[in-house]
């Protein structure tokens, strides 16, 4: 798992019980992976096709810095699929995990296209 970016948790980022909103999380993995998907695939652009459920395991807090990491685990001519982790920094408190987050490599129409990377590539292979 390679852990990418980190985020502050701000207070404009608090639900109302003042952890951290699961929506504003979701975005935040979402914008990283879309990231992560379109630079190992070498596609220039890359859309959401699905996402497995977010499996909440702790609440992130105000000031706690969250990191976000991806891992491949598998490829199709036209996809991407990874897996998701995401953590505070300091405590490594896991925050959730999300098992399949797969993005389609699309043309500037939004059409599947091949992609650079191509069947079977694994986390290992693009180390």
């Amino acid at each position: 798992m390679k852990f990418l970016s980190r985020r502050l948790v701000m207070p404009a980022d608090l639900n109302s019980r003042g952890t951290l909103f699961g929506g504003r999380l979701l975005a935040w993995v979402d914008e990283e992976a879309s990231v992560y998907a379109a630079i190992e695939s070498g596609a220039d652009l890359v859309a959401t096709k699905f996402i497995s459920e977010m499996d909440f395991q702790a609440p992130a807090y105000l000031g706690d810095v969250i990191e976000l990491g991806m891992e491949i685990i598998d490829t199709t001519r036209v996809s991407i699929t990874l897996k998701c982790s995401v953590r505070e920094l300091r405590s490594k408190r896991n925050i959730v995990r999300i098992e399949r987050m797969v993005f389609i490599a699309i043309d500037k129409n939004g059409r599947p296209i091949r992609h650079a990377a191509g069947p079977g590539l694994s986390q290992s292979d693009s180390a």
